[in-house]
């Protein structure tokens, strides 16, 4: 309790400070949003984070990491320090060319930067919304919110032209599967309406060379790969006159396309980011899977 009680007095004088005499216990009483936040130390045992708002000072510790911080709370007019475990969730692609712009929406200064003392990461601090953005080792940033308690970890995003045409080369195969499974859903439906295997069964295709044989479509779709893009289709083995099922997925994910795809006899396309889709005897979307454009 003895090493507590300084950072009380200190959140005690930080609040009588932010806060005008006799509205230190005003909590709808808002400074202007890009001074509500003030980095006060990144030395010692981590950040220390004071809300003007609230009088409250946040203690980051990331002596184990961020991966294992904890965000003490300190409420000098409360009387109370909660501490939390950070939140840590992980993003596996960056979205977007990373821009740090001059100025936000709101014509408000951008947030000032800290070079923290190793030396290995560069922290910026966002006095706006308290947040602090950590580059580590040029591959990637956590964004620390000590109010929220959360840490979000991305891969750095690539900002020069090559990395700009890479993704807009795979937004536009998966364009291309969305409309490749559809040239496969018609296909399917014209092979089973003109019994096209003459076998005087109206049933769905097996599979995509038995549409190619067919002619309805192109040789590279029935090959299985096209534009970056590896195809399946196959009819259900219990009920092929009724039942089918076609996937899509990247040949190489995060590269070639980040989504998967999948289309069946009801003739909508499905999306999924986390895992390929499969195709079974009852050709079903998977739970979590949505249509292309919601």
């Amino acid at each position: 309790m003895r090493r507590v009680a300084p950072f009380f007095v200190l959140a005690a004088v930080l609040a009588a400070v932010a806060l005008p005499a006799g509205q230190a216990q005003d909590r709808g009483l808002q400074p202007e949003p890009q001074h509500r936040f003030t980095l006060l130390s990144l030395r010692g045992e981590g950040p220390r984070i004071f809300d003007r708002a609230t009088g409250r000072l946040y203690l980051v510790d990331l002596r184990d990491g961020p991966e294992r911080g904890v965000v003490s709370c300190l409420d000098a007019t409360q009387g109370t320090l909660i501490g939390r475990p950070l939140k840590y969730d992980r993003f596996d692609a960056p979205e977007g060319v990373a821009t740090w712009p001059a100025r936000d929406a709101q014509g408000q200064p951008p947030p000032r930067f800290v070079v923290s003392e190793a030396g290995r990461s560069l922290i910026v601090f966002d006095g706006q919304t308290g947040c602090l953005h950590v580059l580590e080792d040029m591959e990637k940033t956590i964004t620390i919110d000590p109010v929220a308690a959360t840490a979000v970890e991305r891969p750095v995003a690539m900002n020069d032209l090559e990395g700009a045409l890479s993704r807009r080369r795979a937004d536009a195969n998966e364009a291309a599967a969305i409309g490749a499974l559809k040239t496969i859903s018609t296909a399917q439906t014209l092979f089973r309406e003109g019994d096209k295997e003459g076998d005087g069964e109206l049933d769905y295709a097996r599979d995509l060379k038995e549409l190619a044989d067919a002619q309805l479509i192109d040789a590279a779709l029935g090959s299985g790969t096209k534009q970056g893009y590896v195809f399946e289709t196959a009819a259900s083995p219990t009920t092929p006159a009724f039942l089918w099922m076609a996937t899509a997925r990247p040949e190489r994910p995060g590269t070639t396309g980040a989504r998967y795809f999948a289309i069946n006899h009801a003739g909508v396309v499905y999306h999924r980011a986390d895992a390929p889709f499969e195709i079974t005897p009852e050709c079903d979307m998977p739970p979590g899977a949505r249509p292309v454009g919601r």
